[in-house]
C-alpha cells in the first residue's frame, strides 16, 4: 500500500506521514490558510521499501449538505501514479541533456524555446543565451536562404529537412554543421533541431583529398619517369635483356592505371550528383573493347544481352574497369584469357567475369 497509515478515522497527519504536501493540502478545518490551492496539482515521491513511487495528488473541497456551523465539507484527494510517464520523460531528458549534438526547439515565428546544454560545449553559447533568439542569427550569412527554406519546409510536412550550414560560435569563428529539421508531431507549432558539428571531419576530408591528389601526381609522374628510362634502354640490350623491360614496361602500366582509377574513385565518392541510368551492355561492351586497346597481347570476349538497363553511379564503371584489368594485369601468362558477361539474376543483372590467371592467393 502506498499509505499504510490511511486508515478510516486516522489523522490526517498519520494517514500521510512522510507526504507534508499532501497534508498542507487538506483542510483541517482550524480556518488557517491552505498552503495548496484546490485543483492545484502536487507532484509526491512515495517511499514503497524497493522502489519509489512518483504520484500527482490533486485535491478538492467538497462542501457540506447544510448551511451554518453544522455543515459538514472536506477535501477529496485525487491520486495519480505517473511513475512510468516520469521515468520516461527523465530517461529522454537525460539523452537530450548527454547528446553530443545541439538539440533545439524553434516554433513558427523562428524563435529558439528550448537549446539543449551541449549548445554551450559546441557553440560557446549557454541555453539561456539562445533562447528566445531567432535561430536564423546563429546562420552564416551565406546560408541563411537556404537555411531558412529548410526551416519553413520542415513545419509544412512530417519529413525531415536536413542542410549544411555554417554555425557561429561565441568566440566569432564558424563552425561547420550538419542539421536536422523535422516537425515531430502534427497538432505544435515546434520543430525539432538536431545540429551535428562535422567541423574537424570535414577538415580531416580535406586533408585526405590533398593528400590523394598529391600521391596520384608524383605516382604517376615518377612511373612515366620510370617508363620513359626503360624506353630508353632497349636500343642497349639484348633480347634476355628486352624481357625484363617488357615486365618493367607491363608494371608502369599498372601504376598508371592504378592512379586514374584512384581519380575516378574519388571523384565519384564526392560527387553529388547522385545514380543515373546505365546499361550495362553498352558498359561492358565498351570496357572490353578499351582493354583489348590498352592490352593488345589479351584474348577478351563480351556476351551481353541487347539492353541491361539498372540505376547505379559512377562508382559501377570504375569497379568494372577495375576488374577487367586486373584479370589482364595479375596474369603472367603470354595471352590472357578474359571472358567478361552480363546475365538477369533475382530481379536485377549479374555482372560476371572470369579469366585464366593464378587465382587471389589464399591467406
Amino acid at each position: 500500500a502506498l499509505f499504510p497509515s490511511a486508515t478510516i478515522g486516522s489523522g490526517v497527519d498519520d494517514a500521510f506521514e512522510g507526504a507534508p504536501a499532501v497534508v498542507d493540502a487538506v483542510d483541517d478545518g482550524s480556518g488557517s490558510a491552505r498552503k495548496t490551492e484546490m485543483g492545484t496539482d502536487i507532484r509526491v515521491t512515495i517511499d514503497c521499501g524497493t522502489e519509489s513511487r512518483i504520484l500527482t495528488v490533486t485535491p478538492h473541497e467538497i462542501a457540506g449538505n447544510a448551511a451554518g456551523p453544522s455543515a459538514v465539507g472536506g477535501t477529496v484527494l485525487l491520486f495519480r501514479d505517473v511513475t512510468a510517464q516520469e521515468t520516461l520523460q527523465r530517461r529522454y531528458r537525460a539523452l537530450i541533456e548527454k547528446s553530443p549534438n545541439v538539440i533545439a526547439v524553434c516554433g513558427t515565428d523562428g524563435l529558439l524555446r528550448y537549446a539543449s546544454p551541449s549548445v554551450e560545449r559546441l557553440l560557446g553559447h549557454t541555453p539561456s543565451e539562445v533562447e528566445g533568439r531567432p535561430a536564423i542569427d546563429f546562420v552564416h550569412p551565406d546560408d541563411r536562404e537556404e537555411s531558412q527554406r529548410v526551416l519553413e519546409r520542415a513545419f509544412e510536412t512530417r519529413d525531415p529537412q536536413t542542410v549544411a550550414h555554417r554555425l557561429i560560435h561565441a568566440n566569432g569563428n564558424w563552425r561547420r554543421f550538419e542539421t536536422t529539421v523535422e516537425r515531430l508531431f502534427e497538432d505544435t507549432d515546434e520543430v525539432v533541431i538536431t545540429a551535428t558539428d562535422v567541423t574537424e571531419s570535414r577538415r580531416y576530408e580535406q586533408r585526405l583529398q590533398v593528400l590523394n591528389r598529391v600521391l596520384r601526381h608524383d605516382l604517376k609522374n615518377d612511373a612515366n619517369v620510370i617508363g620513359g628510362y626503360a624506353g630508353l634502354l632497349r636500343d642497349h640490350v639484348d633480347d634476355d635483356g628486352a624481357e625484363y623491360l617488357d615486365i618493367i614496361d607491363r608494371k608502369v602500366q599498372t601504376l598508371t592505371h592504378l592512379s586514374d582509377q584512384a581519380r575516378e574513385i574519388d571523384v565519384a565518392l564526392h560527387n553529388d550528383g547522385g545514380r543515373a541510368t546505365i546499361d550495362l551492355s553498352e558498359l561492358l561492351s565498351r570496357l572490353c573493347t578499351s582493354l583489348e586497346s590498352a592490352f593488345p597481347h589479351a584474348n577478351v570476349s563480351v556476351s551481353v544481352p541487347e539492353t541491361a538497363v539498372v540505376r547505379a553511379d559512377e562508382l559501377l564503371e570504375s569497379a568494372v574497369r577495375n576488374v577487367l584489368e586486373n584479370a589482364v594485369v595479375h596474369n603472367d601468362g603470354d595471352a590472357p584469357v578474359v571472358e567478361a558477361s552480363v546475365a538477369a539474376a533475382a530481379g536485377g543483372y549479374r555482372i560476371a567475369v572470369e579469366d585464366d590467371g593464378p587465382g587471389i592467393p589464399s591467406v
